[in-house]
């Protein structure tokens, strides 16, 4: 059997009514006989390196059974904050900031990410201007993108992150589709340490709508620019899922 791991942030996780994202869809949308096992392993506000660490966790996890994964993988800036439970102020952040979308629970109990010791707290696509009702996370991540935060480094951490997946799944045979989940650039060469890291991702695992866009300008492109919330419609999923996603997963001809 065919078994897909697919990863990414929003785009990829979203389980609203009004907007369910695209794995959601797959075997839906083409014949019963094409049968799929989907393990989705998106999470929402997602940073690239985070959901590289996610991906490659679901397949050492299901190595045995994953023979596809497709990523759509987000804005390079994005990043995550681990807080430690050792820090001064911990549960106060906790206690805080537990029921917000961007600070992932699973970490403490151990249930998912690599510690049991903390959490992180996940600014997602406004890092610009993200608040939140925490006065300490937000002097946390001020702090960081004022004196820590460059988009070189962020760069790097991107392009190290395509490669680790790229690399695992070549050194186990297992089929990869890459994406963007809208047009940013995560190929940015102008930076010393980005040149040679450029160089070795694999274009040809990779799927860019017009030559350099993503599924979001896809998406628009196809006459379905209702985006709630900023993400693609559920409509727009299921048809970027028949037309982009199974046709390779099923070898089929457009």
């Amino acid at each position: 059997m065919t078994t897909l791991l697919t990863g990414g942030d929003s785009f990829t996780a979203h389980i609203m009514e009004d907007n369910i994202a695209w794995p959601h869809h797959i075997n839906k949308a083409r014949d019963p006989w094409k049968e799929c096992k989907v393990i989705n392993v998106s999470e929402m506000a997602s940073d690239n390196v985070l959901i590289a660490r996610n991906v490659v966790k679901g397949l050492q996890k299901h190595q045995e059974d994953i023979t596809h994964v497709a990523i759509g993988w987000s804005d390079p800036n994005r990043f995550s904050l681990y807080v430690n439970q050792e820090h001064p102020l911990y549960m106060d952040i906790y206690e805080t900031m537990k029921d917000q979308p961007g600070f992932t629970n699973q970490i403490l109990t151990g249930k998912w990410h690599c510690s049991t010791k903390g959490s992180f707290i996940k600014p997602g696509g406004g890092y610009d201007v993200w608040k939140t009702n925490s006065d300490i996370v937000n002097k946390l991540v001020k702090e960081y993108i004022k004196n820590y935060h460059t988009r070189e480094e962020q760069m790097m951490r991107t392009m190290e992150s395509i490669l680790f997946v790229q690399q695992y799944c070549k050194s186990n045979d297992i089929e990869l589709l890459n994406f963007k989940a809208w047009d940013t650039d995560l190929f940015r060469t102008e930076y010393p340490m980005t040149k040679h890291l450029e160089k070795l991702i694999d274009k040809d695992t990779w799927w860019f709508y017009n030559k350099k866009a993503g599924m979001k300008e896809w998406c628009i492109d196809k006459g379905m620019s209702d985006m709630p919330g900023g993400h693609p419609a559920t409509e727009a999923q299921y048809l970027f899922a028949l037309t982009v996603i199974e046709p390779w997963l099923f070898e089929l001809e457009d």
